[in-house]
């Protein structure tokens, strides 16, 4: 068509064909629906966070195995990188012009999100639900003594024969 048939072509008659707007609806609704629910379980999470500030490990692993603990946390995860993925999206759709890389950009952002967040979820569910190890500290391995039949045992520990307390074999000079 010349320059002078553009011309009389209505505004609609020139973008007939473009594409439909219908298919960025959803992804516009969904970036405005986890942006309201990550406002009010980043507020929890702060909260959270601050209240247990100077928790010990296993008081924290207590509290992230709780049922509703664990739910808000994977809905936080869930969301953030849901999130972060869509709005990532539509810069890499504004600003990278060439349809492979765009595709690629896409793809390879979206594939992140999802291992990131599996990440994250693995990580609560090993934090949360494993059994924590016997704690151990320096003084819950002691060397055995003779035992009844006059022969001294081996070591449990035998770091413990490196320190210079259990050298000699005299209880009493233990310090």
């Amino acid at each position: 068509m010349n320059q002078a048939g553009r011309a009389f072509r209505s505004d609609l008659a020139r973008v007939r064909g473009l594409g439909s707007a219908k298919e960025g609806v959803q992804h516009w609704w969904m970036q405005r629906v986890t942006a309201i629910a990550l406002v009010p379980l980043t507020l929890w999470f702060v909260i959270a966070v601050v209240a247990h500030t100077g928790a010990d490990y296993v008081t924290t692993r207590a509290w992230l195995g709780s049922p509703v603990t664990f739910g808000l946390m994977v809905l936080l995860i869930g969301a953030t990188f849901y999130h972060a993925a869509l709005g990532l999206q539509v810069v890499i759709e504004d600003y990278v012009h060439s349809e492979g890389r765009k595709v690629a950009i896409i793809l390879t952002v979206k594939l992140a999100c999802l291992v990131l967040a599996l990440a994250a979820i693995i990580a609560l569910l090993v934090l949360g639900f494993e059994e924590s190890p016997a704690k151990v500290d320096e003084f819950s391995v002691q060397p055995v003594g003779p035992s009844s039949q006059g022969e001294v045992q081996e070591l449990q520990d035998p770091s413990i024969a490196l320190d210079p307390r259990f050298r000699g074999g005299d209880a009493a000079n233990v310090g």
